[in-house]
């Protein structure tokens, strides 16, 4: 497994400004930083001198653990941005790191496009939750509800044992019908709603044996 080391500050690393950006020691631009950084499996925090920027803490804390990970990107398939229908392939904090946390619920998934829209605060996402729902907040302050997404679709309700199905007839009554499943050929008894005079004529009797 090849393993690359993007170093940047905060400010870079969230869009605000293009610093210094190294990788692997080797200075790069800070938007191709940022898209190394965006589909890292985890990130590391170092804290450093600010007047000279030597290394002060090299944080053991993981920034998104490859098992938070897999669990988010599995939760939301798809982009979570209304309308988008991109497969999700980058990790976004709702709440920007690090004043918000790496968990399931401030965690989602997003496409890249989408992603570099909210990274550039076109965008924000409120209200987060662990399965996934939210609320997408535009420039414009539209909100927009995001919902959970089934990780599969929930079967059909199953109708409660013994209960008939019925059939709406022409008027709005129902009665039972021979050959549905569930029900028993109602045989020469008349529907509920066929009271007499009604022109319904009676069933033939059947035929000797």
């Amino acid at each position: 497994q090849t393993e690359l080391h993007v170093v940047m500050d905060l400010d870079t690393l969230r869009g605000e400004r293009d610093g210094l950006a190294l990788l692997n020691g080797t200075p790069i631009p800070a938007p191709i930083a940022r898209e190394v950084a965006a589909v890292a499996d985890w990130w590391r925090r170092l804290v450093v001198d600010p007047v000279d920027g030597h290394l002060l803490d090299y944080g053991t804390r993981q920034y998104l653990p490859a098992a938070l990970r897999e669990h988010v990107l599995h939760r939301d398939p798809i982009c979570r941005r209304p309308g988008c229908t991109r497969h999700a392939q980058q990790m976004d904090h709702a709440l920007p790191y690090p004043e918000g946390s790496s968990d399931t619920a401030n965690c989602g998934g997003l496409c890249s496009r989408c992603h570099q829209v909210k990274t550039a605060g076109h965008a924000t996402i409120e209200d987060s939750t662990p399965d996934g729902s939210g609320t997408w907040v535009t420039r414009w302050r539209q909100r927009i509800r995001i919902p959970a997404q089934p990780v599969l679709e929930p079967p059909p309700r199953r109708r409660p044992p013994g209960r008939p199905v019925a059939e709406e007839d022409d008027v709005g009554l129902s009665c039972p019908g021979p050959g549905r499943p569930g029900t028993e050929d109602p045989g020469p008894e008349r529907c509920v709603d066929d009271e007499p005079g009604d022109g319904g004529a009676d069933p033939p009797d059947h035929p000797p044996f």
